[in-house]
C-alpha cells in the first residue's frame, strides 16, 4: 500500500513498528511539532488501510482507525516494506491486539470470567500474501507479548485467518461460544481459574472440527450468502445455549386451564340468552345494540308505540 502524501521510510524506521494511542512509534525520537505530524501521517495511515482490512472481509465499517485508536488501550503492529516505491516504502499489514472481559464457556460447559488477549484486526495486503509477510507479522507478536496462539481470543476471524491459523500453528478444534470471539482446545489450560457451571454433566458444548478444505473451493461476494451462514458455525451461533428458565414458567403458566366460576358461567348465560331474544325480535344492527344493555340515544324518527311495545314485551 503506497501513500503520494509522504514517504513511509520517514515515518517507521523498521519493518515492524508498535504504534499505541498517542499514535507515535514506540520510542518516537522528536518533540513538539514533530510529534503532531508524525501522528497526523500515521493517522492517514491507519485510516486508509483500516477500509482496506474491512474491504477485505466485507465489513460495513472499519474497525481499525486512527480515531479509534485514540480511545483505546489497544495495541497495533504495522509491517511495512521499505523496498518499495523505489525505496519510499509502502505499508504492508497491520496486527492490533487489546484485552476484553469475556465469558467463556470450556468443553465441560463451565462459564469463566475472563479478561485475555485478543486478536482484534489481522491484514496483510492482497500483493503481499502468502510471502511469509503474514507469519512474520504473526510471530513478532507472540514474541513482544510472550503468549501462544491458543491462549488468544480471535474477534470473527474470517476463513482465511482460520487457515492462516490451522497451517503455521495446528490450531482446528474451536470451543463454540455465545459472543462473536473464537478460541481453540487449549484456551483454558492455564489461568483460567475456577468457573461457574450453568449446565449438566453432559453439556452440549462439543469442541466442532474445522475442516478447511471443504470451504475454500467456494466463493462468496456477499456477507449474508451461505457461505458466510456456514462460517459462523464457529462464533455464537454454534455456542451452548441454557434453557430459559423464565420461558418455561410462562409455558406451565399458559398450560395450566383456570376453572370457570358459577358467576361468570352464569354471566356468559344470561348474555346469550339476551343476545338470542335480540336476534329473534330484529336482525338490524341497530335493535341488537339496545338488546345488550347498552342505552340507546334518541332518534330523529319516532318509533310506534305499538312497535315499542311489542319490543318490550319480547324482551321481558
Amino acid at each position: 500500500m503506497e501513500f503520494n502524501f509522504f514517504p513511509v521510510n520517514n515515518i517507521f524506521k523498521n519493518d515492524i513498528t508498535i504504534v499505541t494511542k498517542e499514535l507515535l512509534p514506540e520510542g518516537f525520537p522528536g518533540d513538539g511539532s514533530a510529534k503532531v505530524d508524525c501522528a497526523n501521517k500515521i493517522n492517514i495511515i491507519l485510516d486508509e488501510i483500516g477500509w482496506a482490512s474491512a474491504k477485505a472481509q466485507q465489513l460495513i465499517r472499519p474497525i481499525t482507525s486512527g480515531a479509534k485508536m485514540k480511545l483505546s488501550d489497544h495495541i497495533l503492529y504495522l509491517l511495512t516494506d521499505p523496498g518499495d516505491s523505489n525505496g519510499r516504502g509502502s505499508v504492508v499489514g497491520l496486527l492490533k491486539i487489546g484485552r476484553k472481559k469475556l465469558f467463556m464457556f470450556d468443553l465441560a460447559g463451565y462459564q469463566h470470567e475472563v479478561e485475555p488477549l485478543c486478536i482484534l484486526d489481522f491484514y496483510i495486503h492482497e500483493s503481499k500474501q502468502r510471502t511469509g509477510c503474514g507469519k512474520k507479522l504473526f510471530e513478532y507478536m507472540l514474541e513482544h507479548q510472550n503468549v501462544r496462539p491458543q491462549q488468544m481470543a480471535i474477534d470473527r476471524p474470517s476463513e482465511k485467518f482460520l487457515s492462516f491459523l490451522y497451517k503455521h500453528y495446528g490450531l482446528e478444534h474451536i470451543l463454540p461460544q455465545m459472543n462473536n470471539f473464537v478460541v481453540f482446545n487449549g484456551f483454558f489450560d492455564h489461568g483460567s481459574g475456577d468457573g461457574q457451571k450453568i449446565c449438566n454433566g453432559n453439556s452440549s458444548l462439543q469442541v466442532t472440527r474445522r475442516v478447511n478444505n471443504q470451504m475454500s473451493s467456494v466463493k462468496s461476494t456477499n456477507r449474508n450468502s451461505a457461505y458466510d451462514i456456514a462460517s459462523r458455525s464457529a462464533g455464537r451461533f454454534s455456542a451452548y445455549k441454557p434453557e430459559s428458565t423464565m420461558g418455561m414458567i410462562l409455558h406451565d403458566g399458559i398450560s395450566q386451564s383456570t376453572p370457570r366460576s358459577e358467576d361468570q358461567d352464569a354471566l356468559n348465560g344470561s348474555s346469550e340468552h339476551t343476545t338470542i331474544i335480540a336476534g329473534e325480535a330484529n336482525s338490524s344492527s341497530q335493535e341488537a345494540t339496545c338488546s345488550t344493555g347498552f342505552h340507546q340515544p334518541k332518534c330523529v324518527d319516532k318509533i310506534s308505540e305499538d312497535k315499542s311495545a311489542y319490543r318490550h314485551s319480547r324482551l321481558w
